[in-house]
């Protein structure tokens, strides 16, 4: 058991350490989640041709969390959908914690870093699955959407997608 902590410590240190800065897109007074909050949809090839993202994100439960809602159609003749729901504790500090459930029977424990431009959720458990994805602003106004899983070879893309907001 102390292995496997020790191992999601060094995980999340080396994520932590590998992620890049880019310029702040926002005032020091506006939170990342704010920014972030509506919908946002993709269009690309990240788990196949002609697929469809789209996540939502919004305040519940008396404004205590952020929730996301993505979903990824990978066949529309099929109805082939990804969907998932992530919770995020809303805080004013620069981390957070929360959790992501999806219909592939996933369960995982967020731990969450803020900067001003992205959220970096560190998901899963030492010894189990465990992923880190990024929603990074961009300098024109996308959301740049990014997982990685851990293997025993080190982080592994698995998905990108840029996302653009709906308009209200």
């Amino acid at each position: 058991m102390k292995f496997s902590f020790l191992y999601w410590v060094l995980a999340v240190a080396f994520a932590a350490a590998s992620i890049p800065a880019v310029p702040a897109h926002a005032n020091d007074h506006q939170k990342m989640f704010d920014l972030v909050e509506g919908v946002w949809t993709a269009s690309g090839n990240s788990f196949g041709p002609d697929v469809k993202s789209e996540m939502v994100w919004s305040k519940t439960l008396d404004g205590q969390f952020y929730k996301i809602d993505y979903r990824i159609i990978m066949d529309p003749a099929s109805d082939k959908t990804f969907t998932g729901i992530g919770h995020y504790l809303d805080t004013d500090s620069n981390t957070t914690a929360g959790y992501w459930a999806d219909n592939s029977g996933d369960l995982h424990p967020l731990s969450v870093t803020i900067e001003q431009a992205a959220i970096i959720s560190i998901w899963g458990v030492a010894g189990g699955k465990l992923g880190r994805t990024e929603y990074r602003l961009m300098d024109d106004g996308q959301m740049r959407v990014t997982d990685w899983l851990l293997t025993k070879e080190g982080w592994r893309e698995f998905n990108k997608a840029s996302f653009v907001r709906k308009p209200s």
